[in-house]
């Protein structure tokens, strides 16, 4: 549909560069497939949204990506600490 023309109707004033609007994973990977694909800010989009489609891909329409890797990178940190952690209670609990 198109978002761009204002829908009185409905009372929609259409969108504007600049604005933000929320897209399913689903309809994002079916414009990804036809090249028309709109840029993301990747810190809005779900986990779950790695089911549809790779984080690479994610990354390359990614307005954020510099912050977004920088947030990955801080929870890849985290998620290594907690593995840590949990092979320390392994070797505690199971000797």
């Amino acid at each position: 549909n198109d978002l761009k023309t204002p829908n009185q109707e409905k009372q929609f004033p259409g969108l504007k560069p600049g604005d933000r609007w929320c897209v399913c994973a689903d309809r994002w990977v079916q414009a990804f497939k036809v090249g028309m694909a709109p840029k993301l800010y990747l810190e809005s989009c779900h986990e779950k949204t790695l089911s549809y489609v790779s984080l690479d891909v994610l990354m390359k329409y990614a307005v954020d990506d510099k912050a977004s890797t920088t947030i990955l990178e801080r929870l890849n940190g985290q998620r290594s600490g907690l593995e840590q952690l949990f092979e320390l209670e392994d070797e505690y609990i199971f000797g």
